[in-house]
């Protein structure tokens, strides 16, 4: 570990940032994963969190993925989620980030890998025009692997910590809990100096299916209806698309309701297309047109 790091672990238990100190959380320690390359994406790849947040691939070029993060704001950034934004603008505000750093940073991810980097970044108000810049220094390492539950299901995930300075001050911890089952992290926790934590827990993560034609996504639809209305908990449909290319297997894990008294299920579904092969996971409500579709609320699980 870095001097910054280490220092400031040592002195962890007089400072009021405690919340920064080394913990595991309620999550299980299993056996390491090792050599973990940098996530792959498809435009159309969407992931769903439980505070209402969602992301979805807009565009892919190189190394820089385009997200469609909510419905106001477009994000740029590296396939490396452990590097900041590039970019990103809103209707009032725009952001511009030069990362000191080769994009593919820390990968492939092993226990005890860490690596330190800097980016300046430049926020814009289209309001007024004026213009901020702030350099930023980072520190991440490699904590090890760890079995962790969240709303859209367990997981075996990389822990990943990093820590921004402001020249010897921590002001920031965040926290990614990567799981290579879907090449994207299911849990991150970010704990500040001066303002509160937060956390962004996946809900639902919801592949593209570009790949298939009109008739066979169609097709896949009705039969995931289909399951989440009929099938029992643990008890799974196959699906076969046109000349079984395609085929899926869909299956229903748990029945719950919400706040708002929707009856919900939470579901794993696989499908493969050739070499292509892909895993969701996620939670469904029925709505009162009958129909089945993506949650974001906090979960209740019976």
């Amino acid at each position: 570990m870095k001097k910054l790091i280490s220092s400031f672990l040592l002195s962890c238990g007089l400072s009021l940032f405690l919340s920064a100190c080394a913990s595991h959380g309620p999550y299980k320690q299993t056996a390491s994963l090792s050599a973990l390359p940098l996530p792959t994406y498809h435009v159309g790849d969407t992931f769903i969190y439980t505070n209402g947040y969602s992301e979805t691939v807009k565009q892919i070029n190189g190394e820089k993925i385009t997200w469609q993060a909510g419905s106001a704001t477009e994000v740029v950034a590296y396939r490396n989620f452990l590097l900041p934004s590039l970019h990103w603008q809103t209707h009032e505000k725009e952001s511009h980030g030069l990362i000191h750093e080769q994009p593919d940073m820390m990968f492939p991810l092993n226990h005890g890998n860490d690596e330190r980097f800097t980016m300046t970044r430049t926020v814009i108000d289209k309001l007024d025009g004026q213009e901020k810049e702030y350099v930023q220094a980072w520190d991440c390492t490699v904590d090890g692997s760890y079995e962790i539950t969240v709303a859209a299901g367990t997981f075996d995930t990389m822990k990943i910590s990093c820590y921004r300075f402001y020249r010897t001050w921590l002001r920031q911890t965040r926290i990614f809990y990567y799981a290579p089952s879907i090449n994207h992290y299911v849990l991150r926790e970010d704990q500040f100096k001066s303002r509160p934590s937060h956390k962004i827990e996946l809900a639902s993560y919801i592949p593209s299916l570009t790949f298939l034609s009109a008739t066979d996504q169609k097709s896949l639809q009705e039969s995931f209806q289909l399951a989440m209305e009929h099938n029992l908990s643990n008890v799974g449909v196959n699906w076969f698309g046109k000349g079984k290319r395609a085929q899926s297997t869909i299956k229903p894990l748990k029945s719950f309701r919400t706040d708002r008294a929707l009856f919900c299920r939470t579901f794993e579904q696989s499908i493969a297309y050739g070499e292509f092969q892909r895993n969701f996971f996620g939670n469904v409500c029925r709505h009162t047109d009958g129909i089945w579709r993506y949650t974001r609320v906090k979960t209740h699980l019976g």
